[in-house]
């Protein structure tokens, strides 16, 4: 199967187009046939400083669309040739990865805070310092302050990690919430694709095409 990696961190000259065995599913697990790949700053804080990953070479790639290729012993809910999205540890600019079951959803179709306001931090894709903020700036008003990381949740509460998700599914599904895809990318131009978000001048979603 055709992927993009990296044996080196650097730019984004450092992802090469590779060819690789196609992975299979252990218990528990789903191997997906990628049709698009999201491009997140994730993606690129691996890339350029090691960000979550274990070893190299190293494949990107947190979040897949597809249909499903084999699922793994103990697995039900999910078949071949169900249409889901996932979410992986890695390994998503290929033409078929593997995510645990627990994050594999089926898909049914496709500044200032007010009085009692909540603040949620979602990542650090600016690498900035940590910031702080305390009672003085919460209590006048009753505001809040929370924070949320799906790659967490996937591995500390995924069952509270699919409600959330069906929920979030179920509002794109009825008009209430549009994605907006602004960029799409061959598999071979993921170089591309992180040089584009990198320059943080791009809005909406980032894809890799790779079915």
């Amino acid at each position: 199967m055709r992927a993009v990696e990296f044996q080196e961190y650097g730019g984004p000259e450092v992802l090469t187009a590779v060819e690789r065995a196609v992975p299979e599913p252990g218990p528990g697990q789903v191997s997906i046939d990628v049709a698009y790949a999201g491009v997140n700053f994730a993606d690129l804080k691996a890339r350029a400083e090691g960000y979550r990953v274990p070893s190299l070479p190293f494949r990107p790639g947190l979040e897949v669309s597809g249909r499903v290729r084999a699922v793994g012993a103990e697995v039900t809910g999910l078949r071949p040739g169900q249409e889901v999205a996932a979410l992986t540890d890695g390994g998503g600019y290929a033409e078929t990865v593997v995510a645990a079951a627990a994050t594999v959803f089926p898909l049914h179709s496709l500044g200032a805070l007010a009085v009692f306001g909540r603040l949620v931090s979602f990542g650090n894709a600016s690498s900035a310092e940590p910031w702080q903020v305390g009672q003085p700036e919460l209590y006048p008003s009753g505001r809040s302050v929370a924070g949320f990381s799906i790659l967490a949740l996937a591995g500390t509460a995924p069952d509270a990690l699919r409600a959330l998700a069906e929920r979030a599914f179920r509002t794109v599904t009825d008009g209430t919430v549009e994605l907006p895809v602004t960029a799409e990318f061959p598999l071979a131009e993921a170089a591309e694709a992180h040089r584009l978000i990198g320059s943080r001048r791009s809005t909406g979603k980032l894809l890799l095409r790779v079915g």
